[in-house]
């Protein structure tokens, strides 16, 4: 984890831990899960160049998080909806975290049906990170073809046992 992003896990973590209203806490085991589930916006954000293949501009933003919490939104180009999520507690040891995504489903310009999203990546010991790890799983429409209304269900897993899962529903 670089400087940036441990500065930012950690300020999203205090943040998150602060009590704001609407924040959910859970216990799993020795893991303290605390979460919001809303529309999400970034600050402090500038357009960056990658050199990659990935067809839009993107911006990177020295912050995000859930801004707004809701389980409900009007659908539309731009909008940004997920959840924001700090753990504590976690043992000097590599995790597994799972960001799973179930959404209506979705027609590509393709002609392909999507409906499911999932990505992983190690956490924890593996990644030189302590006890703690904070993180803003959330989904952006920009493209026409993304924008489908319906329940979208958020889902955090570790090591394959579900921490977090929240639905917004998509009007």
């Amino acid at each position: 984890m670089n400087k940036i992003n441990a500065i930012t896990s950690f300020s999203l973590y205090l943040t998150l831990l602060t009590g704001v209203v609407g924040t959910s806490h859970a216990q799993v085991g020795e893991l303290n899960v605390v979460h919001k589930t809303g529309i999400v916006a970034g600050s402090r954000c500038a357009e960056v160049e990658f050199d990659d293949s990935y067809p839009a501009p993107r911006d990177e933003c020295l912050s995000i998080e859930v801004a707004e919490e809701t389980h409900q939104l009007k659908g539309e180009l731009g909008a940004n909806f997920g959840v924001e999520y700090a753990l504590s507690g976690l043992e000097d040891r590599c995790y597994t975290l799972s960001h799973v995504l179930l959404h209506p489903d979705m027609i590509t310009p393709k002609g392909e049906k999507r409906r499911y999203y999932q990505r992983e990546q190690k956490i924890g010991a593996c990644q030189g990170g302590g006890d703690r790890y904070a993180d803003v799983y959330s989904w952006y429409i920009e493209e026409p073809w993304e924008l489908v209304t319906g329940d979208w269900t958020f889902k955090v897993l570790l090591d394959g046992e579900e921490l977090v899962s929240e639905t917004i529903t998509v009007e």
